[in-house]
């Protein structure tokens, strides 16, 4: 028996899962064959990563966001398991000034469909999974993550940006969250993680830091005040800051495509 199975590994974090943890992965394409053959076998942890991340839906992609969501959701929780891992956001938070913890009631329908989505799926496992673990991580930055903000200022010395100078970021790297949930699982722990650094950073700061010469915008993102306290309980690697993390990461791989280049 695998002991994973891990879902939307055709890009971002579930892709580094499945590269680093191994198991079965599931895509929209295999979808119906791995459940089948899941509902048959068990297995002991299911990573759940896959999710639409469409911020307006028209009528005519209703039924399809709700399948590749909720739907989903119940549809995975029905293969026998020992622990479902399900992949959250810190975007559930309000983003004020109070510092938000992982046991603070948080309320559907305050904002965007994105984050209710993630709070109906959050409600659903743990009513329905055998044991669970809800990981809430921060901006997730990796190999396998989509072209946004950081990835640009990662990969261009003079990206044009839509985001302010002062825009505020909490970085956790893809590998990090790899860690965790084997750290996690094989010291049974349950309940709900916020996977965050332990300041954030802004993103003049992070340009700064790579070398990097943006273009900026007007559109100011932050993500508010999210606390990584229980986090780096399970473990003190964990107590770094973003901008420590951010750059360091940019190091490591601008010496890995060097030497990448060197060897071609």
């Amino acid at each position: 028996m695998h002991p994973y199975l891990i879902t939307g590994v055709s890009s971002g974090l579930g892709r580094h899962l499945h590269g680093a943890l191994g198991g079965v992965g599931l895509t929209r394409q295999n979808r119906a064959q791995v459940l089948a053959d899941m509902q048959r076998t068990g297995v002991p942890v299911i990573v759940h990563c896959a999710f639409s991340a469409m911020r307006e839906v028209p009528p005519d992609a209703v039924y399809r966001y709700l399948d590749d969501n909720l739907l989903l959701t119940a549809q995975i929780l029905r293969v026998p398991h020992d622990v479902f891992v399900y992949v959250s956001s810190v975007d559930v938070y309000p983003r004020d000034e109070r510092l938000h913890t992982e046991d603070e009631r948080v309320t559907i329908g305050t904002r965007e469909l994105y984050a209710d989505m993630k709070l109906m799926n959050e409600a659903m496992v743990r009513e329905r999974a055998a044991a669970h673990l809800i990981l809430r991580p921060a901006s997730l930055v990796g190999e396998h993550s989509r072209r946004n903000t950081l990835m640009r200022l990662l990969d261009e010395q003079r990206p044009t940006l839509s985001l302010s100078p002062d825009s505020e970021y909490n970085v956790v790297l893809h590998e990090e969250v790899a860690r965790f949930v084997a750290h996690a699982v094989g010291r049974g722990l349950t309940g709900t993680f916020n996977l965050a650094s332990s300041s954030t950073m802004r993103l003049d700061e992070a340009a700064e830091a790579l070398g990097r010469e943006p273009v900026y915008g007007r559109h100011r993102y932050r993500v508010g005040a999210v606390s990584n306290r229980k986090l780096v309980a399970t473990d003190s690697a964990y107590d770094v800051g973003s901008l420590e993390k951010f750059a360091a990461y940019a190091r490591r791989t601008r010496t890995g495509r060097d030497k990448g280049r060197a060897r071609a």
